[in-house]
């Protein structure tokens, strides 16, 4: 449609330009043609878009006028009128130049022809030049497409043999899409009778040796153009085709790892949304999506296993319901349709496209969703790290560090083959006085047959121990081998024989599961035991305050109530009260030497944020960079978190998605930032941490447990993230880390409750250069907060958007400077009184007459001349 537009505009400037030409009112060779056939003779049938844009371009230059014919075709409307000169259209912006006419000499007008591709209004003025000029423009853009064409057929080759067939057919695809430039609706200009860019990949794959020779075939033909205009067209067209071969599809700026191809790309795309809009393209490759700019700078990337939901963005709706038609108008005449591409770390894309192009990317990414895990990024990706020889975290290794097995304790390896319960880790540590019998009858009534089993041993003897709701049901049924089993644990702690149960769930979530044959356990029927509820909300309560928190980032700049929103998301309050619990579990095991048993109702998400933060605060291991790494393989992954499930790379539509594990790292660094001497890692390790949960670049944080893990031989056929990043664990050191705090700490609730904060580092990185220029942390490290993009594959970082190499901070060099010493304030010099500030409530709008009096003389005084008791009067009045 556009290029049939174009064409005519073009017409009707050369046209305007030639006093002898049919479009001349002097001229009757237009007139005795109808309009109709006018049209028809370029190609736009009647009652179409293309004859209602050209229509109203004729009518607004004045060549049209109103016929006054009600109804019909809407040629049969309008008539010829007097020629004008192009007026601005505030629709299309189809701008020309002034008339310049004197008296005794003819009009010369150079109108400005619309290039509505780009958005560009170029001067054409090739026809008003002599012909021996003309001659040998045309002969200068003969030659140049001749220079271009022989390149291009040298490049092309060269290019294939670096690409493998699913890039070099997606090139060629792209190759297509420019070459609608070349006016494919006229009849004098070729057109490249290539596949469309709607076909998939394997269709591609199958024509790729007849594609690629038709396509030199046709280079040969744009030879033999011999309308003017044309050549200028296919000269442009050959120049965007070498540009975008000699990248080839923009990988000067992006760079492909190990096994990473390119899949499918599509030009001429406009990215909105923060921290601006662009335009330019998408490339898809296996692993990661890109959005480039128009001179293919990377803007924004991710990996596809980022991407939380990808969804065509409906027309907005007025208070009637129906689509609005001045909001779509735009979107509507230029065909483009808007794409929403959500990411999980807050991220929102808005992409506009063609329509084709939109629905081959949704049904693209939607093929991925559903293939996961299986082409997930970890399967390829290659750290360049050498693997320990040892891993990390080893069952027998880091509970021979906390003193099992012992007198007390002993480790079983009834789950060797993950047939006991296939969430729990293959290795158990259980009371000694406890058998293997014992343990597979208690096992029945727990869910998911998760028994009370060690997680943490204090060097006092109190124990830190884990489990499931149990199966109680309506009936309020019992278990004697599970009340032994509780009872056991007690007694293995020699100074307390207490042990409270911490229910992480609220009592009314509890009462609910009830009705599924589960519940809470019956203190009567548990001597020495005690119940609390902690009220931790669950899953889905989680997901709906951190998607309020999305929301808010995504809204206007200038959100008026800030603060507010924070508090109506209710994401810090759920936090606090995580943070709580876990220091009065630590205050219950190091102070009152007290065993505790920590359960919610699988034990494998408010479960597992309670027993790791409560380790956190009493082991100063846990917040060396080596022991946060063990800690989360420990009490995260061997225990059965569900990270596919939560994070959404089981490939599963589910319901059960929630950001328990980002909630942790959250509530880590809202500890880090009040207690930075205790930890001898950053916050950088909790941003990449999160980071590589979502990508999937290594294959720690893929399936749900350890079975599955060990069954996908993940060891073996990923790269694990802990040692890539203890290779790099000079960017990871805390500058404010104080190895004498390496000890047990037991903070006061309120300490923590009241100074936790928003975490700008993580939540605005991608929006607010200018707060991550300042963070405590990058100034502390002189590191900047952006991520940076890799410098080579064997060296990578994920490049997520534009790294920002300056950052203006004018508002920061004005500002006052902090001093501790004591000094007088210096007097301000008094406002005038057009400056004044308005009075305060309950203060007087005017002084006193004789007020105002005393006050005139006063700064007509001089200073020099006054007297002490002059300026202690003065000062008085004041």
């Amino acid at each position: 449609m556009e290029s049939s537009q174009d064409d005519v505009l073009c017409d009707i400037a050369r046209k305007i330009r030639s006093p002898s030409d049919g479009l001349n009112p002097k001229s009757k060779g237009i007139r005795s043609t109808s309009i109709l056939d006018w049209l028809q003779t370029r190609g736009i049938a009647d009652d179409t878009e293309d004859a209602k844009f050209v229509l109203s371009q004729l009518l607004t230059a004045g060549f049209l006028a109103p016929a006054n014919v009600p109804g019909g075709a809407k040629s049969a409307r309008y008539t010829w009128g007097p020629r004008k000169p192009f007026a601005e259209s505030e629709e299309e912006s189809v701008a020309s130049e002034s008339i310049e006419s004197s008296e005794g000499t003819n009009d010369k007008i150079q109108p400005k022809k619309l290039d509505r591709r780009n958005g560009e209004v170029a001067i054409d003025g090739s026809d008003s030049s002599t012909p021996e000029m003309s001659e040998s423009s045309d002969r200068k853009i003969e030659a140049k497409i001749g220079e271009l064409i022989a390149e291009l057929q040298v490049l092309a080759p060269e290019v294939r043999t670096k690409l493998n067939v699913s890039a070099f057919s997606s090139l060629i695809a792209s190759l297509l899409e420019d070459s609608r430039i070349l006016g494919a609706n006229s009849a004098s200009s070729p057109s490249l009778n290539l596949p469309s860019t709607k076909k998939s990949a394997a269709t591609l794959n199958k024509e790729i040796d007849a594609n690629f020779a038709a396509w030199l075939v046709q280079l040969d033909r744009i030879k033999s153009v011999k309308d003017d205009y044309q050549k200028k067209k296919a000269l442009e067209a050959l120049k965007v085709m070498k540009q975008e071969l000699k990248k080839p599809l923009g990988s000067d700026a992006i760079q492909l790892f190990d096994d990473e191809q390119l899949v499918w790309t599509i030009s001429r795309v406009s990215l909105s949304g923060a921290p601006g809009s662009y335009s330019g393209r998408v490339v898809l490759t296996n692993f990661r999506i890109f959005v480039l700019d128009e001179t293919d700078t990377v803007i924004n990337s991710a990996s596809l296993a980022t991407i939380w939901s990808a969804t065509k963005v409906q027309k907005p709706k007025d208070k009637g319901g129906k689509s609005s038609k001045d909001d779509n108008k735009s979107e509507k005449e230029r065909g483009l349709r808007k794409v929403e591409i959500i990411l999980k770390d807050h991220r929102v894309w808005y992409l506009h496209f063609k329509k084709d192009a939109s629905d081959e990317l949704l049904e693209r990414l939607e093929v991925h969703k559903k293939s996961m895990p299986a082409n997930l990024w970890c399967w390829n990706f290659k750290s360049g790290v050498e693997p320990p020889v040892q891993p990390l975290y080893d069952f027998k290794r880091e509970f021979e560090r906390l003193g099992v097995p012992s007198a007390q304790w002993r480790v079983t390896d009834i789950n060797a083959e993950y047939k006991f319960c296939d969430t729990y880790p293959s290795l158990l540590a259980v009371p000694a006085s406890v058998d293997d019998e014992l343990l597979k009858s208690a096992s029945a009534f727990r869910s998911r047959a998760r028994i009370p089993v060690l997680a943490y041993r204090h060097p006092n003897g109190s124990v830190l121990t884990r489990s499931s709701q149990p199966a109680v049901g309506i009936g309020m049924k019992r278990s004697k081998d599970d009340e032994r089993l509780l009872a056991e644990i007690a007694a293995t702690n020699p100074q307390n024989s207490v042990l409270p149960i911490f229910d992480a769930r609220p009592k009314v979530n509890a009462v609910a599961n009830t009705a599924m044959g589960f519940g809470w356990e019956m203190i009567s029927h548990y001597p020495g035991c005690t119940l609390t509820f902690c009220g931790i909300e669950n899953i889905h309560v989680m997901r709906n305050s951190y998607f309020k928190i999305r929301e808010m980032l995504q809204s206007s700049n200038e959100t008026p109530n800030w603060f507010g929103s924070i508090q109506e998301s209710g994401w810090l309050a759920h936090q606090q009260l995580i943070l709580h619990w876990s220091i009065k579990l630590a205050d219950l095991l190091h102070v009152q030497n007290t065993s505790c048993l920590v359960h919610c109702t699988d034990g494998w998400d408010r479960t597992t944020q309670l027993v790791s933060l409560c380790q956190l605060l009493l082991d100063p291991f846990y917040r060396t960079l080596s022991g946060f790494f063990v800690l989360i393989e420990k009490d995260w992954l061997s225990f059965g978190h569900r990270f596919a499930m939560r994070h959404a790379t089981d490939g599963k539509e589910s319901s059960d998605r929630a950001p328990i594990f980002h909630q942790f790292i959250e509530s880590v660094w809202q500890l880090l930032q009040i207690f930075p001497t205790l930890f001898e890692f950053n916050e950088q390790v909790l941003l990449d941490v999160l980071d590589e949960v979502y990508a999937c670049r290594f294959g720690t944080f893929v399936f749900d447990c350890e079975k599955e893990r060990v069954e996908a031989d993940l060891p073996n056929k990923t790269s694990s993230l802990w040692p890539y990043m203890l290779s790099r664990s000079k960017m990871y050191t805390n500058p404010f880390f104080d190895p004498a705090s390496a000890k047990t700490f037991i903070p006061a609730p309120q300490q923590v409750s009241r100074r936790l904060k928003f975490w700008d580092a993580y939540y605005l990185r991608f929006t607010d250069p200018f707060a991550m220029s300042q963070n405590i942390w990058a100034l502390a490290t002189k590191q900047p907060r952006t991520s940076a993009a890799p410098s080579s594959p064997s060296a990578p970082r994920l490049n997520r958007t534009k790294t920002v190499s300056t950052v203006s901070v004018t508002r920061a060099q004005h500002s006052p400077s902090i001093s501790t010493s004591l000094k007088p304030v210096p007097k301000t010099r008094r406002r005038s009184k057009s400056t004044a500030q308005a009075p305060l409530d309950g203060q007087a709008s005017e002084l006193p007459a004789k007020k105002k009096k005393d006050k005139q003389k006063e700064k007509s005084r001089d200073d020099d001349s006054s007297t002490e008791q002059e300026k202690g009067k003065k000062s008085k009045d004041t």
